[in-house]
């Protein structure tokens, strides 16, 4: 029975069937190791860019070219950093964009934040540096987003026509945003269900920055006053 379990789980059982090993009972934990290469390149990278002593925001807005159902406005998520940004002054954003997502590059540098950086085209490795100095972390379904989930970041990440339930980014830390009147046409392990649409438009950044908020109020041992 696959109802409603994240793939974790699924593959935990299919192991456990196949080699008779494997407890779905006790919670798996995420490891990942930083080299130190990586480390310093990460920590030049805060110093450059004058993160150091902030609440780091990441931003990861992209999600591959393909399938486009999954994307959210460019204009949404500006609209959201701005709203962000307007009532947390001390805050500084951290954009991740693709090395061929010129419209994402130039949207965001034409924001005119001097409180946002941008990190392009970089490997996955250093990516994954940088995530983890971040103090919170906002993207769209994506493989940053799961990223972001091997450090227990507080995060919120945007889900459009995917059920979310299996493919979730694996941690507690993680609150998940869906358009109203939610209803996937996309199950991971089944493939469409229902005829594909346009949904995102749907998700308004004001319930996002709304749960932004609601995250942060919730959770005091997040320092967003951190200077």
């Amino acid at each position: 029975n696959v109802k409603e379990k994240h793939a974790v789980y699924l593959n935990i059982n299919l192991v456990k069937e196949l080699f008779n090993c494997g407890n779905e009972e006790n919670e798996p934990i995420l490891y990942y190791y930083i080299t130190d290469d990586e480390v310093k390149f990460s920590e030049e990278f805060w110093n450059e860019n004058n993160l150091n002593d902030s609440f780091v925001i990441g931003i990861h807005p992209g999600t591959g070219k393909y399938p486009p159902f999954r994307r959210w406005s460019l204009n949404y998520w500006g609209k959201l950093i701005k709203m962000i940004n307007e009532k947390y002054k001390n805050v500084k954003f951290l954009v991740f964009i693709g090395p061929f997502e010129d419209e994402y590059y130039n949207y965001f540098n034409n924001l005119n934040l001097n409180n946002l950086r941008v990190a392009r085209g970089m490997d996955l490795r250093k990516s994954i540096s940088l995530i983890s100095k971040c103090n919170f972390f906002i993207s769209a379904d994506s493989g940053l987003s799961h990223c972001a989930s091997l450090f227990k970041i507080p995060q919120i990440t945007i889900f459009g026509p995917v059920d979310y339930k299996y493919i979730h980014p694996f941690s507690e830390n993680c609150k998940v945003v869906v358009p109203d009147n939610y209803k996937p046409f996309y199950i991971p392990h089944c493939g469409f269900i229902s005829k594909p649409y346009d949904c995102m438009e749907n998700l308004k950044p004001e319930k996002v920055f709304n749960e932004f908020e609601m995250y942060i109020s919730t959770h005091p041992e997040i320092d967003y006053n951190k200077k």
